[in-house]
């Protein structure tokens, strides 16, 4: 399998990688807190696959997801309690070459320290345009689709567009 890799305007590449490098979610990350409701935010790429590990990766889990048009919609549970939550969707940028092609992706979670124990369920949804725009880009087409997992869950999705 072969990696290629994108190319970003200097206006993305500075904006998603200032985020990355404070170790901090972006600025668009969803906040969650007591009641989440259906919060949105939009997805990062991000400059290359290894910066997925420079992400918060606090425990969260994924107990269903869905690609509707150009959102990805989550419920998901996570502990805590005492301290605000943020989740970001993060993509890596290297496409691995198949069919259809794939993308490293990552829904990062900042518990703030919270060790609380409390159960919280919430709903999220993503606009998966950054992800769009990033593969048109790559690949000069305007229809396409790509395939990802979602970490930390094992739940493979396609998105056509």
């Amino acid at each position: 399998m072969t990696t290629r890799r994108s190319r970003f305007s200097a206006g993305t590449c500075l904006l998603v990688l200032t985020a990355c490098s404070s170790g901090r979610a972006p600025t668009d990350a969803v906040v969650l807190g007591r009641d989440p409701g259906m919060p949105t935010g939009a997805a990062a790429v991000v400059d290359r696959t290894d910066g997925l590990r420079r992400w918060p990766d606090d425990r969260i889990d994924i107990t269903a997801a869905a690609i509707e048009g150009d959102s990805l919609r989550l419920s998901v549970q996570y502990g805590g309690g005492c301290a605000e939550h943020r989740i970001a969707l993060v993509f890596g940028d290297t496409w691995m070459e198949s069919y259809p092609v794939q993308v490293s992706a990552l829904l990062s979670h900042d518990a703030n320290g919270d060790n609380c124990r409390a159960l919280f369920t919430g709903r999220i949804a993503f606009s998966l345009v950054p992800l769009r725009d990033a593969y048109r880009r790559a690949y000069r087409t305007d229809s396409g689709a790509v395939a990802f997992t979602l970490r930390p869950s094992t739940t493979r999705l396609v998105y056509r567009f």
